[in-house]
C-alpha cells in the first residue's frame, strides 16, 4: 500500500519482475512498464500449474535475457522503480543497484520490498555483507555460484510454509532432505548454460541499510536509504534515493557503523528468541 500512494500515477514507473504480483498495476492507471523474464504468455505457462490467479499477470514491455538493466529497457529513465524480492536473487547486487540509479531520474526512488531472513526458509543463512557482494561484483557475477544453490541444504520450513510473521519459528523441518542429493543438484545447476536461479543474498532491515552505507561510502554506489521499515510478515520496505558524493571522516563513518552493529545485535537476539519462545511452549520440540 505504501509504494501504491508514493507513487502518483502519472509518473513514469517501471517494475522489475512482478510475475503475478504487480504493485503499481497497469489495471489501475499507473503508468508502468514492466520488466520481467518472460513475456505475458510465458508467465501465464509457467504460473497455470500451480493454481494462482494468472489473470493478475500483466503485459510485459521488456523481457529480461541478461546483460545490463539499461539495454534490457532501451536506455529509459524513470520517475520510481519498483522491485518486491528481487534483490535477494541478484548474483551481482552492486551491478543491480548500479543499474538502476543509472535508469533514475534526478529525485526518483528505488522501491524494494526485501524479505528478512528471520522470517523465511533463508533463516539459517549468514547476512550478505560489503565483502560478499564486493566479491561477487569484482568477479562480475551473473550466475549463481554452486555455494548459493548448496545453500538449499539449510533452508527451513514452519512446518509447512516458507515464510510467516513476528510470531517465530515453531517447528523447523529441513524440506529439501539429503544434503547429498542437494550436492548433486548444486553441481546441476552451477554448471548450467541457462540461468538457474535462488536466493543470493540475505538480509536484515538493519544488516541492509548498513550495507548501502558502507558501499556508499566506498563509492560503489551512489545511492541512499531514505526510508526503512521494520519487517512486517516476512518482509521490510527500503526506498533509496541518488545521494549526492560526499566526503566523510573515515572516524566518522566507522563510528555510525559501530552503532548500526548494536541494532543487529538485537535484531539477532529477536531472531535466537523467536525459537526459545516456541521451544520453552509445552509440546514443542525442535527436531
Amino acid at each position: 500500500p505504501y509504494i501504491r500512494r508514493a507513487i502518483a500515477k502519472g509518473s513514469r514507473a517501471l517494475e522489475i519482475g512482478p510475475s503475478l504480483n504487480p504493485v503499481p498495476p497497469k489495471a489501475e492507471g499507473y503508468n508502468v512498464a514492466v520488466l520481467d523474464h518472460a513475456d505475458q504468455a510465458g508467465l501465464i505457462e509457467k504460473y497455470t500449474p500451480y493454481g494462482v490467479d494468472t489473470g493478475r499477470i500483466e503485459p510485459v514491455d521488456f523481457v529480461w535475457r541478461g546483460g545490463s538493466l539499461a539495454e534490457a529497457v532501451k536506455h529509459a529513465r524513470y520517475e520510481a522503480i519498483v522491485a518486491c524480492h528481487v534483490i535477494e536473487h541478484a548474483p551481482d547486487f552492486v551491478r543491480f543497484l548500479t543499474d538502476c540509479s543509472g535508469l533514475l531520474t534526478s529525485g526518483g526512488a528505488l522501491y524494494l520490498l526485501v524479505p528478512d531472513k528471520r522470517y523465511c526458509f533463508d533463516f539459517f543463512q549468514p547476512l550478505s555483507d560489503a565483502a560478499k557482494v564486493l566479491g561477487d561484483h569484482r568477479a562480475g557475477r551473473t550466475r549463481h555460484s554452486f555455494e548459493s544453490f548448496y545453500r538449499n541444504s539449510a533452508h527451513v520450513n514452519n512446518p509447512h510454509i516458507i515464510a510467516w510473521d513476528q510470531r517465530g519459528l515453531a517447528d523447523p523441518r529441513f524440506p529439501h532432505g539429503d544434503p547429498k542429493a542437494i550436492r548433486d543438484f548444486a553441481e546441476r545447476c552451477s554448471a548450467a548454460d541457462a540461468y538457474e536461479d535462488v536466493h543470493e543474498n540475505y538480509f536484515t532491515p538493519m544488516s541492509f541499510m548498513m550495507l548501502i552505507d558502507e558501499l556508499r561510502y566506498l563509492g560503489e554506489v551512489d545511492l541512499a536509504v531514505t526510508l526503512l521499515s521494520r519487517a512486517r510478515g516476512c518482509e521490510f520496505l527500503a526506498v533509496l534515493g541518488k545521494a549526492e558524493a560526499r566526503e566523510e571522516r573515515p572516524e566518522d563513518f566507522l563510528a555510525r557503523k559501530l552503532c548500526a552493529y548494536r541494532i543487529l545485535m538485537i535484531e539477532e537476539m529477536e531472531r535466537i528468541q523467536s525459537i526459545g519462545a516456541e521451544v520453552e511452549k509445552p509440546g514443542k520440540s525442535m527436531r
